[in-house]
């Protein structure tokens, strides 16, 4: 065997010769059989996972109804605006507004803070107060996973020349399967923003090089359809947001990114067995 990958070490001179050598091995073990099937399964049962991870935001980080918060128990709402007498407080989303029967008098920020009308944990905007002022901070979590989106695909696509498919796909699913449960108990907006943005590298990780990974098990007149069937198994990922939305509706926001992590495990157990493609081998080994 030894022998053999040293015969087909493709260098400057010889690659095409090479290619057409594995193109060969590849159809004497079957295109169509097992051995590619079931690597096929497992390689495709990682990218709906990855789906999960990059659009989670739409339901963990979903607006929550709100309004200014009352007064706590024993204080008096005109110390904050200095009037005494007969007056009315409107409890609106950023402000407390004050009126004298139709008149306003004065408003000012929601300065006993926010009440919301589902569970603190129902979102992270209810749970960091991500509303009003701070709203822009929960788009900005979602940015960030799409600039470590950019920043991913062009480094682990790199990555994956010099240390091989199988490396990157089964350290990207660890990555996610870390960063996915760090984000679920993050202890504040800005811990939570950079674990996404390092979800968003992972998951380029995991989807980027999974697909020449795939490929790669077919000789290259069988490709075509191999990759539009990797591409409908993304696509496919993003259907499932919907119902997976519908049916984790009521639960908390850590039990949601807990549960989306964990798929990645079995992910990374899944591709850690797979053996590497014949052109990975030779070309770093």
């Amino acid at each position: 065997m030894d022998d053999c990958e040293q015969e087909l070490k493709p260098t400057a001179g010889n690659q095409n010769e090479v290619s057409a050598q594995v193109d060969d091995v590849l159809r004497t073990l079957n295109p169509r059989g097992r051995y590619q099937a079931l690597h096929v399964l497992v390689l495709l049962l990682s990218t709906p996972a990855a789906g999960l991870q990059l659009f989670s935001n739409v339901f963990t980080a979903k607006a929550v109804p709100h309004h200014c918060a009352s007064p706590p128990a024993g204080s008096n709402v005109s110390d904050v605006f200095g009037y005494t007498g007969n007056f009315t407080v409107i409890q609106e989303e950023c402000r407390l507004v004050l009126k004298d029967n139709s008149s306003v008098l004065d408003s000012t920020t929601c300065v006993y803070g926010n009440e919301y009308k589902l569970p603190e944990d129902a979102s992270v905007v209810s749970q960091f107060d991500l509303v009003c002022e701070m709203d822009w901070l929960a788009r900005l979590s979602q940015t960030c996973v799409i600039l470590g989106q950019g920043i991913g695909a062009a480094l682990t696509t790199f990555l994956s020349d010099r240390l091989g498919r199988k490396t990157v796909v089964v350290t990207s699913n660890f990555g996610l399967l870390v960063f996915g449960i760090g984000a679920a108990y993050a202890p504040n907006i800005f811990v939570f923003i950079g674990l996404k943005f390092l979800i968003g590298a992972c998951q380029q990780g995991v989807v980027s090089v999974t697909t020449p990974y795939f490929l790669e098990f077919f000789p290259t007149e069988h490709r075509a359809i191999q990759a539009w069937l990797c591409g409908g198994t993304w696509g496919f990922g993003v259907i499932l947001l919907s119902p997976v939305a519908f049916i984790f509706k009521t639960m908390a926001v850590s039990d949601n990114f807990t549960h989306h992590a964990l798929i990645n495990l079995s992910n990374m157990l899944g591709t850690n067995n797979v053996n590497k493609t014949s052109r990975d081998s030779l070309s770093n080994d």
